[in-house]
């Protein structure tokens, strides 16, 4: 019988030392911001509406409890969830009470407000005075005054910023320099990871993939296509409207690097400086003649196995190559003067309805 006893007790400490804890959140922790990053799909905003939820069970605790993440009128246990305005586009079918997820799901939030700049934020910051904890959705889409505003605010008033967001863009570079901030303050960084979205692959992913769906194919996003466009959760068929998805590096498909150090912004140089043959000979082959521009003769010049060059031979068939080139060159990286750009579009008659959508997109209004 003791034998038996002594067994059993060594299985349950077997079986315990093997279970892994999923605590629920700690509002106690002597921290200020709180890095949640992955790719799209990953489920850094269900992580975040998990914290609200926690939340409404704490704040029932008594004083004894909660005296210490209370200071002032502020109690760390009152959760207020900031998302961007961009979500009003991107998910205009539900109401704003709430936190929809990619995969169709949503979350009733009673603390929930919209911004689009730092000052936004501080302002509703400022406007809920009984919240201690903020979460601010999609963090990398603010400007960069947002970290600095985040840091003096959790320091002076011992407040917890929770910040799910994108770390890398389609371009598996860091999103901006708010992303390069972000990392460089926070106090902890929580890495999420997603199965890849390949149909062939269950490796995991950090990488979020933008192509899109044209003539029922699969177009990679070339490397100079516009950074910030919305779009859709779910699959759709357009030259203009990117879809996204999370892969791995061996899915991930990415043309046009090379290309554009190589070529398009050294060429935009010189025209900024006078020269400006080179750029506006790139300018017609992109609009009229992809398969003898630059671009395609880099391609060419890769080496990469067969599965990888059939599904980037897709780029030649992209409409508005030259139109993605240069709103790139001016928007994002200011070669080329508004005079520059209009300049191109005019005298090339590239299509302005394309350049108004994408602006639109990006800004809210159009630009022609």
């Amino acid at each position: 019988m003791s034998f038996c006893l002594d067994f059993a007790n060594k299985e349950d400490t077997k079986l315990l030392n093997n279970i892994i804890s999923v605590s629920h959140f700690d509002f106690k922790a002597k921290i200020n911001l709180i890095l949640v990053v992955g790719p799209m799909g990953s489920g850094k905003t269900e992580y975040a509406a998990k914290i609200y939820k926690d939340s409404l069970v704490v704040r029932k605790k008594s004083f004894k409890v909660l005296g210490n993440v209370i200071k002032g009128n502020r109690s760390r246990v009152n959760v207020f969830f900031i998302r961007n305005f961009l979500d009003k586009r991107r998910f205009q079918d539900y109401p704003e009470n709430v936190i929809p997820y990619r995969g169709g799901g949503k979350d009733k939030i009673d603390e929930i407000g919209f911004a689009s700049s730092s000052f936004d934020i501080e302002n509703l910051i400022a406007s809920n005075p009984s919240c201690g904890t903020f979460i601010i959705d999609e963090a990398c889409f603010y400007d960069e005054r947002l970290i600095f505003v985040l840091n003096k605010i959790s320091l002076n008033e011992n407040i917890l910023f929770i910040l799910p967001t994108l770390l890398y863009n389609f371009r598996k570079e860091s999103f901006n320099d708010t992303a390069k901030l972000l990392v460089e303050y926070s106090d902890k960084i929580y890495k999420l990871g997603a199965y890849c979205g390949h149909i062939d692959c269950m490796e995991e992913s950090f990488f979020s993939y933008r192509y899109y769906f044209y003539n029922n194919k699969e177009i990679p996003a070339p490397y100079f296509d516009p950074l910030l466009i919305v779009g859709g959760d779910e699959e759709i068929e357009s030259a203009i409207y990117p879809n996204y998805a999370t892969r791995c590096s061996m899915h991930h498909y990415l043309v046009g690097k090379e290309y554009f150090f190589s070529f398009l912004k050294p060429f935009a140089l010189l025209y900024s400086q006078g020269d400006k043959k080179f750029l506006e000979n790139e300018i017609v082959e992109l609009s009229t003649d992809v398969e003898n521009s630059n671009f395609v003769n880099s391609l060419n010049s890769e080496k990469m196995c067969e599965f990888r060059a059939e599904i980037l031979r897709n780029i030649v068939e992209l409409p508005f190559l030259a139109e993605r080139a240069l709103i790139t060159l001016f928007s994002e990286y200011s070669i080329l003067s508004k005079e520059n750009f209009k300049d191109l579009v005019f005298k090339f008659s590239l299509n302005k309805d394309y350049i108004n959508k994408i602006f639109f997109s990006k800004e809210g209004k159009e630009f022609f």
